[in-house]
């Protein structure tokens, strides 16, 4: 299941740029309307740091670190107990976003963010994918911490 979330979030992810490389000059912003244009609009700018723009020019390094990280998460997915199928899931997109953003570094020496909501830096499918994931594991660890001692907490799935 990880894995088949991971391929789904990489897809989104890389379907989405691919379109925004098309229509998108680095730069350029689509207008999305004066209804939207307060609050949305798809804005092509490049990210050579992490999340916030933070370690600009350590792309190579945030590409090492995806990847290891990646690798880290799948092993720790694999041993998951099977009826553990959300925290697999959770683990599918922070492997997916972490990997989507890994392939722009790797083909462009930076990552392609777009979606730009005004009040926030501007980010992508992989981002959101990631900030989601990462939310769901603080959720599952919290749930496992307040499971009474020697007793797991049930799967909410199953």
């Amino acid at each position: 299941m990880t894995l088949a979330v991971a391929a789904v979030v990489v897809a989104i992810d890389q379907a989405t740029k691919a379109l925004v490389l098309q229509v998108l000059p680095v730069g350029a912003e689509w207008p999305t309307g004066v209804a939207l244009a307060r609050w949305f609009a798809v804005h092509h700018v490049r990210n050579t740091g992490m999340a916030f723009g933070l370690g600009e020019g350590r792309g190579e390094m945030f590409l090492a670190i995806a990847l290891v990280m990646g690798g880290v998460l799948i092993a720790w997915a694999a041993s998951a107990p099977p009826r553990e199928r959300l925290l697999r899931a959770t683990l599918g997109l922070i492997v997916g976003g972490a990997l989507g953003n890994a392939i722009d570094r790797a083909r462009f020496g930076s990552v392609i963010d777009f979606i730009d909501v005004r009040f926030w830096p501007v980010f992508n499918a992989a981002d959101s994918a990631i900030s989601i994931g990462v939310v769901l594991l603080a959720w599952h660890s919290w749930r496992a911490e307040r499971a009474p001692s020697g007793i797991q907490a049930p799967a909410p799935d199953g």
